[in-house]
């Protein structure tokens, strides 16, 4: 399946973005960073599958790792436009919507 094409956006659009718990990262190439707390594993493996979920439906797809008790995290990046995208910035919010839903919280001290 072939999704919407991406539109590059620049790390002053994301700040303009307001994207609670996200981290622009400039290396190995820009992308975005969330980590998040699950209550436990299982729930954090749970989470992992609804993020897995909403990628499938925008065709957009993070890499996403589960750790070690209980976090998760997420990066988003286009391989398209070889950085951020709008495509990256609708993702991020609709998993941070999902997490609030879900009442799994941002946890910047997600292992790396």
């Amino acid at each position: 399946m072939i999704g919407p094409t991406p539109i590059p956006v620049t790390r002053s659009d994301f700040d303009d973005a307001g994207l609670t718990g996200w981290t622009w990262v400039d290396e190995p190439a820009p992308s975005i960073v969330a980590g998040f707390r699950a209550a436990d594993y299982t729930d954090a493996a749970a989470f992992a599958l609804e993020v897995a979920r909403q990628a499938d439906d925008a065709v957009h797809h993070p890499d996403i790792d589960i750790r070690y008790q209980r976090h998760c995290r997420v990066t988003l990046t286009t391989h398209e436009t070889a950085g951020v995208s709008d495509l990256d910035l609708s993702l991020a919010a609709a998993i941070n919507a999902r997490a609030d839903a879900l009442g799994v919280d941002h946890d910047a001290d997600t292992p790396r």
